[in-house]
């Protein structure tokens, strides 16, 4: 009867059929009178201070229209009531201006122009977010990428599509739909949210068990940093080694780091057969031995596997008045497969439920083939947020948890609610460990909020989860970020911040670190920061703030302190409009001579680095300074940390067969499929004239685009050389490949790496590398600037004798050969 139910798809429960859900009642309802219920954020948080940005002028919203005309800028109180509040009513702020640029190019002019005159941006895609990160907490001036929404290309052969990032998530799943392909990612707000909101919060949704993480499907990137340089990390590749993975500073980082503006995302085939099953359970550990005969039973057709319990299925059928198309149980779960093969998944799929419900595991269920009904069984599960929305106000929970503890959380926060919380209910992806927990009550109640928080952070960092799986950390969780990063983790956060958004216009009070942690931010926005970080007695922690306020000239903006009195840690800042001398000689060295005063540190945290070297011995004894250089002279007598150190992946067998030709040349590119043999036969022409060329052929993953380009010669030709570089690597950049596609740049490509990345990708790995290796010890040489390395044999040759010279010859001469650039000898009486 099971099989005959399945073939037909007719259900096999009890209570046959599925109602039909209105789409009105799925979408976000817009339609309420939003500003006059909400609180401002403002007012519902007072801890959180808006930060010295400019306040919106007339000037300002003229020189907007100059950019995008007077219909693309809204200033309209009641057309920016939608944009100012978030999707669950929790946020609401006070922006009074809406910008809607159609090009990266305005929106990289406007915020070249917000940062010069210190106008805080708020970038907002579909605002569909759920912690309040697409909407602004004061008076930020909102960017929308509403009109940014053009498909720019379907490379239907690989499956990559590059769209802007103001496409709506369920336009880009039509248009792929009648190309054979689908999006690779599939949320219960597809119809709204936006792709590039989507990247900017790594979302996870429906389809992650089956085709993995949304950075993993994203293969380019186009971003525009808070000074409007444009980033154009937008590669269509499926391989690209070279240099640092940039594209991962905008997936997940929330618009604090730039704001996306062009997607370029692998796009897999539409499944030929999809199945969907609706069941019921008893318990949620008959839930977990479901999930785990699903894994085993089902194998690779398994794509979703969702679970809900009994109060979050209740929000669907008594709020949104839709049937639960089976008897009432304690749990439920949605199961669907999506393969290629209907008649073998239908059989993998019957087999499964029979065995599950013959175990006494499953209950009751409903099997759905037909679109029509899978998308009726679908709205049930997607249904919940809206449906739970009408109970009136929700605390929601997105966090990730191992399986064995996924559910427990519920029952033991339910024994914590005060009796007016309406609802306590989880549903979530079991196939990725991701529970939504959700507490509903007819309005917002501060005791309610006081018996989740932190406890369910405290929950989850108990066990090892994360407080945000897939929603971010926006405004609402900023301050229990630390329950998931540790400390250097977000302290590198800072450091990226830093460097991409040193005003921190973009996204302010959304960083990924607590509010406290923000007041470094909030005072560079001032101007010019005078930062000292030092160790003070506790009796003595705070005197040098008022002294030191006595003698600085009084156009200074700022003098104050903050830091973590249990440690007697102090962070001393003075800002003031500009950089100016005569206030860092007032502070300077009068800091210092204080703190040694008291017998403190002049780094309590920071470190020396450079700017603190002159003054380390206001801290450390003379004996201190000399047994630190003799261990220096121990630890690296040369100088010269880690230098040489690649490593090389065992060679395959292949390789090692080239290798027994003689001298192997070997090149790793990845290129477009439809040009991806084009080199080996262009190669085979340029060197028909070489004598010494045993063997020219290529083999590699055409899966991926990854070509492995290799010509083999008796011995090392320099002729081969010549004639093979630069011509692989410019042939290469012609077709928009990459030089690298898997084995990295190295020090053999450092020269060559333009031919693969824009001049501002260049400039960005040169900021990041001087944030994590500001001196240069980890794998030098192996940078895009080979001209240092001959700056440094000319001083060499310089303060040398001609003996040490002739010495040295050798290795400039390895230098110049490799690089092709002749070094001048002659300059020094030698010839090579």
């Amino acid at each position: 009867m099971l099989r005959q139910a399945l073939s037909s798809g007719t259900s096999f429960c009890v209570k046959r059929g599925l109602l039909t859900m209105r789409a009105e009642q799925l979408r976000p309802l817009r339609n309420m009178s939003l500003s006059s219920s909400v609180e401002l954020t403002a007012d519902r948080y007072p801890d959180v201070k808006r930060h010295n940005f400019a306040l919106l002028d007339s000037n300002h919203v003229q020189f907007f229209k100059s950019i995008l005309g007077q219909d693309r800028v809204l200033t309209d109180a009641e057309e920016l009531e939608t944009y100012n509040v978030d999707w669950l009513k929790m946020v609401r702020g006070s922006s009074k201006i809406v910008l809607k640029p159609k090009t990266t190019e305005e929106v990289s002019q406007i915020l070249r122009f917000c940062n010069s005159e210190n106008l805080a941006v708020c970038p907002q895609g579909g605002n569909t977010g759920l912690v309040g990160g697409s909407v602004p907490v004061f008076d930020e001036v909102i960017m929308s990428t509403a009109l940014m929404n053009n498909i720019i290309s379907l490379d239907e052969l690989s499956g990559v599509l590059v769209c802007q990032a103001g496409c709506i998530l369920e336009t880009l799943e039509t248009y792929l739909q009648d190309r054979g392909l689908m999006m690779p990612l599939d949320l219960g707000a597809k119809g709204s949210c936006h792709i590039g909101g989507n990247v900017s919060t790594n979302a996870g949704g429906l389809r992650l068990l089956r085709y993995g993480s949304l950075q993993g499907n994203v293969l380019g990137i186009e971003a525009v940093k808070a000074d409007g340089e444009v980033i154009d990390c937008l590669s269509c590749l499926k391989k690209d080694n070279t240099g640092y993975h940039l594209k991962h500073l905008f997936i997940g980082s929330e618009g604090t780091l730039g704001l996306v503006t062009k997607v370029a995302i692998h796009c897999p085939p539409n499944p030929k057969s999809t199945n969907t099953a609706f069941l019921g359970l008893n318990s949620f550990d008959d839930v977990l031995r479901t999930y785990k005969d699903a894994r085993a039973g089902l194998g690779e057709i398994l794509s979703s596997c969702e679970m809900m319990d009994a109060q979050s299925l209740d929000a669907c059928t008594s709020n949104l008045k839709l049937r639960n198309p089976i008897r009432d149980f304690p749990f439920y779960m949605l199961i669907e497969t999506a393969g290629s093969n209907g008649k073998h998944d239908e059989e993998k799929l019957t087999q499964f439920l029979e065995q599950s419900m013959a175990d006494g595991i499953v209950q009751d269920g409903t099997v759905a083939t037909e679109p029509s009904r899978i998308k009726h069984m679908w709205n049930l599960r997607e249904g919940i947020s809206s449906g739970l929305r009408l109970d009136g106000y929700i605390y929601k929970y997105d966090i990730s948890l191992p399986l064995t503890n996924f559910y427990s959380i519920i029952p033991e926060l339910l024994s914590r609610l005060p009796k007016h919380a309406k609802r306590c209910c989880g549903f979530g992806h079991l196939g990725d460990g991701n529970l939504h927990l959700n507490v509903t009550s007819k309005e917002y109640d501060h005791e309610i909020l006081d018996s989740i928080e932190p406890f369910v952070f405290e929950w989850t960092s108990k066990y090892r989860g994360s407080i945000s799986a897939e929603h971010g950390i926006g405004f609402l969780k900023t301050k229990f970020v630390h329950y998931s990063k540790s400390r250097n983790s977000l302290n590198l956060m800072k450091d990226l911040k830093k460097l991409m958004d040193p005003k921190g216009i973009l996204n302010p009070y959304k960083q990924m670190w607590n509010i406290r942690e923000s007041i470094s931010l909030a005072l560079l926005s001032e101007g010019y920061l005078y930062k000292y970080d030092i160790s003070l007695p506790h009796d003595s922690f705070y005197s040098i703030i008022p002294e030191l306020t006595k003698r600085l000239p009084s156009h200074i903006i700022r003098c104050c302190g903050y830091g973590h009195i249990g440690d007697g840690n102090l962070h001393l800042n003075v800002t003031s409009k500009e950089y100016d001398h005569n206030i860092l000689d007032v502070i300077e060295p009068f800091v210092y001579e204080w703190t040694s005063k008291l017998r403190g540190s002049v780094s309590a945290e920071h470190g020396i680095g450079f700017k603190k070297t002159k003054f380390v011995h206001y801290s450390k004894s003379q004996s201190s300074l000399n047994l630190m250089k003799d261990i220096k002279k121990i630890m690296d007598p040369n100088g010269i940390l880690n230098p040489y150190k690649s490593i090389w992946e065992p060679r395959e067998r292949i390789t090692d067969a080239y290798m027994c030709d003689g001298f192997l040349f070997s090149y790793d590119l990845s290129l477009p499929y439809a040009n991806y043999y084009k080199l080996v036969e262009k190669t085979v022409e340029r060197l028909s004239g070489c004598s010494s060329v045993v063997r020219i052929c290529g083999h590699g993953h055409i899966g991926d685009g990854n070509l492995h380009l290799n010509i083999t010669s008796k011995e090392y030709d320099h002729e081969i050389l010549d004639l093979m570089e630069p011509f692989v690597f410019e042939w290469t950049s012609k077709l928009q490949g990459s030089v690298s596609a898997e084995h990295g740049i190295g020090f053999k490509k450092t020269k060559f790496i333009h031919y693969s990345k824009s001049h501002s990708s260049l400039n960005l790995m040169k900021d990041i590398k001087k944030i994590m290796d500001p001196n240069g010890i980890l794998n030098p040489y192996k940078k895009s600037n080979a001209s240092q390395e001959y700056r440094e044999c000319s001083e060499m040759f310089e303060n040398c004798s001609a003996n040490t010279c002739e010495k040295l010859l050798v290795f400039v001469q390895d230098i110049s050969e490799e690089s092709r650039v002749t070094h001048p000898y002659s300059e020094y009486g030698l010839t090579p």
